[in-house]
Parts: structure tokens; sequence; C-alpha cells
């Protein structure tokens, strides 16, 4: 049987020009800035396809220094569509993010230093918004206890954003 059509984005290499955009993002960033955060420090390597070195998240490996002695990495999947949806992450990222925390199949993950990320096309504003606001809780909150308070009714609205009357408990 014939194969289907594929479509112009994936015959045209839409999903590496937008992989070469974000790199030449972050290439710009070396020069002179810390483009992630001032508390993760400044770009200092880049490396590509790193899947034969053992990473589950393998287009892009960021090694970052702070003060010139912390070393951090930042394993980037990049993908040039929308990755989140109102009900949704990203299956094969999840699945991925959690193998490569928790050492399935690779030991290219240090908890205690290391990041994982994921890089997409803008996200709709109340999706960004909703995706922030988990990720600042995770961050600032026990991260024993987000599961369970994800799960309480209440805590959180259908779209992950926490309810300011809850807050407090963080």
């Amino acid at each position: 049987m014939a194969k289907n059509i594929a479509a112009p984005k994936n015959t045209a290499g839409g999903g590496f020009t937008f992989e070469d955009q974000v790199i030449a993002w972050l290439l710009v960033h070396m020069l002179a800035t810390e483009p992630l955060s001032d508390r993760l420090g400044m770009v200092e390597r880049l490396d590509f396809q790193v899947r034969v070195d053992g990473g589950l998240l393998d287009d892009v490996l960021v090694t970052l220094t702070k003060d010139g002695n912390f070393t951090s990495q930042l394993p980037l999947s990049i993908k040039s569509n929308q990755q989140f949806s109102k009900s949704s992450a990203p299956t094969e990222f999840v699945i991925a993010a959690w193998e490569q925390f928790l050492h399935v199949g690779t030991t290219k993950f240090e908890p205690r230093t290391d990041f994982l990320g994921l890089a997409t096309s803008p996200l709709p504003p109340d999706i960004r918004d909703a995706l922030d606001n988990l990720v600042n809780k995770a961050i600032a909150g026990d991260p024993n206890l987000l599961p369970t308070r994800l799960a309480e009714s209440g805590w959180a609205n259908e779209l992950g954003c926490v309810d300011k009357r809850s807050i407090r408990s963080f």
C-alpha cells in the first residue's frame, strides 16, 4: 500500500527549522546573558542529538555554569508544535522526563543540580499561565505534597491554576 501524503511541514523541514531557531537563541545568549535565569548562570556549552550519549531528552544538552564553578545540565526536547492542551501534557515528553529523572535506561541526570526541559511553540495565554502557575507552586512547595494537593477538589482549577485561597498552605 502506498504511503500517506506527508504534511508539508514534515517534508520541508519545519521541525528542523524550529529547532534551529531555538538553538540560535541559545547561541546568541551564550555571548553575554543568562538566558534562562540568573539563578542558573551562563550557557557554557551546547551539545546536539545526545541520545547516543545516553540522553533521553536529546535534541540539545545545555551546560550551564554559575560563578565559574557550579555546573548543571539542561537536556531539552524541542518540538515545533503546541505540546500542552487544557487537559493534557505531552505523553512522550512526560515519559522520557520521568525515565531520565529516575535513571531508567540512563544515568545522565543529577536531580540535585540538573534540570529537564521542553521547548515548544508559544502556548495560548490561559495554558501558559496555568503551566507557569503550576511550575511556580511545584518549585516553592513541598514536591511530595503537590500530587495530593492537585487531586484535592478546589485546590486548583481545571487548568491547574491554584486557587488563591489555598496558597497559604505553601
